[in-house]
């Protein structure tokens, strides 16, 4: 970790909530667009709707400034100042604008367009107010910077306009990510973690956050110093009171989970479900990836269904005799007697998926007779579009099913997780499909297991940071001694991760 980490992470996490004004009124434009606009009502009214507490910091964006040149808000300003620390920006051009709104009660004045095209007006703003009044937004769309209300691009080196800011004095920068900013896509984490290796200044995040996890992980992964939460607060996704206790959680340590894909109690792997190549002794695999940390493994019969029966119990004894750490086991699963002889057998969890699609009562009532933490729906999807389709027997079957759909529902019934594999990912070590775990994510509450995809350390810690999963799975990268279980956890933990001790 650098020593501008360390900085940063020592700093009390800021959650600041965000009105943007237009024509008088709260609202949200999505992706910085002034054609596509949501309305809330007046500030008074929605600033008081979240039972901030006197003192909070708080960002107002003048939206007309912005667009127009010229800062309007001062009534609005000081009238806000006299319960709250107000950030306020939106139209600032100049020195004169920046004291302006000093004068109207703001205790720290954003400025965006000016700081990037004038770096001599922007000292002047900092000689006449102070560097700690003075914030820069760097607002960024696929790597360049956007200026006069996102709707031109500042042709300048990155690096250079970053050293010009910490020449004149600036201590913090407001960093949106245009595309993401309205979208609710998830924080854009590794923009952050750049911006934080090349620049001594705090980093207040802006844009696409869409849940209390992703407050969370900013919060822990030490490259911000805060985080900008507007649209969530609106549309009443999470409270501010929410937001403040998730920046404070620790998140719960995400399991790393090798997969033993088994036929004819042999592990087997292939690419995208087809190319089935053998990769060892089912036993001997288990043993190895237990000593090496495993938190949990997961055993898949996946010649069962289309063969008509239950996963091989005898594997599943063999197994469940050699291992300490919980067991998962699916394959076949097409009633409550075939859970219930899994779990004798030595399982710790079943899970199913074609016949939990074909039945989706079977879910309920598996819950109902075992509980919830004993039953894993597995959820094997492929991009189609739109979307993502469901897709059972192994991936040879189409249902018309939308994935995203189907494992909210699959929640509602009583899944205790859903293991989610991209069938488009799965063996080609290309990466987790992202915006397919943070779909699932962030509509069934429970937790995700990440499957499909996976080649190198920093999937992984996609798959957690953007995508939320709760777990990570993957075979072929641990069968073909590529990676190990404990590199993987070493790294997870020195990136902000938190992980089981192995």
């Amino acid at each position: 970790m650098s020593e501008t980490s360390r900085a940063v992470t020592a700093r009390a996490f800021d959650v600041v909530p965000s009105i943007d004004i237009l024509g008088g009124e709260v609202v949200r434009l999505f992706r910085g667009s002034y054609d596509h606009v949501t309305r809330y009502g007046s500030a008074d009214e929605v600033v008081a709707s979240w039972n901030a507490p006197a003192g909070t910091r708080i960002h107002v964006v003048d939206l007309e400034g912005a667009r127009d040149g010229t800062f309007a808000l001062t009534d609005l300003v000081a009238r806000l100042a006299r319960r709250y620390r107000l950030q306020v920006g939106g139209g600032i051009r100049c020195s004169d604008d920046v004291e302006r709104a000093v004068a109207a009660g703001a205790s720290r004045v954003v400025t965006g367009t000016m700081a990037v095209r004038d770096p001599l007006e922007l000292r002047r703003a900092i000689e006449r107010v102070g560097a700690s009044r003075v914030v820069v937004a760097l607002d960024l769309l696929e790597g360049e910077i956007r200026v006069a209300g996102w709707r031109s691009t500042h042709r300048a080196d990155l690096d250079a306009v970053l050293l010009d800011l910490e020449a004149a004095g600036v201590e913090e920068i407001l960093v949106t990510d245009v595309g993401r900013d309205g979208a609710m896509t998830g924080p854009a984490f590794d923009l952050y973690r750049d911006l934080g290796s090349r620049t001594s200044m705090r980093i207040l995040a802006s844009g696409g956050l869409a849940r209390l996890d992703d407050v969370t992980m900013l919060a822990r992964g030490g490259s911000a110093c805060g985080v900008i939460v507007g649209r969530a607060l609106q549309d009443r996704v999470f409270s501010f009171l929410e937001a403040i206790q998730a920046a404070a959680r620790r998140p719960l340590p995400a399991r790393v989970i090798p997969c033993l894909d088994v036929r004819g109690g042999r592990v087997v792997k292939g690419v995208r479900f087809q190319s089935i190549r053998d990769a060892g002794d089912v036993v001997e695999c288990a043993r190895r990836y237990e000593a090496e940390g495993a938190d949990e493994i997961v055993l898949l019969d996946i010649s069962a269904t289309a063969e008509e029966r239950e996963a091989s119990r005898e594997t599943v004894r063999r197994v469940a005799d050699q291992l300490f750490v919980p067991l998962t086991v699916g394959g076949g699963v097409r009633s409550v007697d075939d859970f219930r002889r899994l779990l004798r057998a030595g399982a710790d969890r079943v899970a199913m998926n074609s016949a939990a699609v074909e039945d989706p009562s079977l879910v309920e009532r598996c819950a109902g007779e075992f509980g919830v933490q004993a039953v894993v729906v597995a959820c094997d999807a492929r991009r189609v579009s739109g979307g993502w389709e469901v897709m059972t027997r192994a991936g040879s079957a189409t249902t018309g099913l939308d994935a995203v759909a189907w494992s909210r529902r699959a929640a509602e019934l009583g899944a205790g997780e859903i293991l989610l594999t991209s069938i488009d990912r799965d063996g080609t070590q290309t990466g987790f499909d992202c915006a397919l775990t943070r779909a699932v994510t962030g509509e069934t509450g429970i937790g995700v297991i990440a499957s499909g995809g996976a080649g190198r350390f920093e999937h992984f810690h996609e798959a957690i940071e953007s995508g939320g999963a709760s777990a990570v799975l993957a075979a072929s990268l641990f069968h073909d001694g590529i990676m190990s279980i404990g590199a993987l956890k070493e790294y997870l933990d020195k990136s902000g991760v938190a992980v089981r001790s192995c």
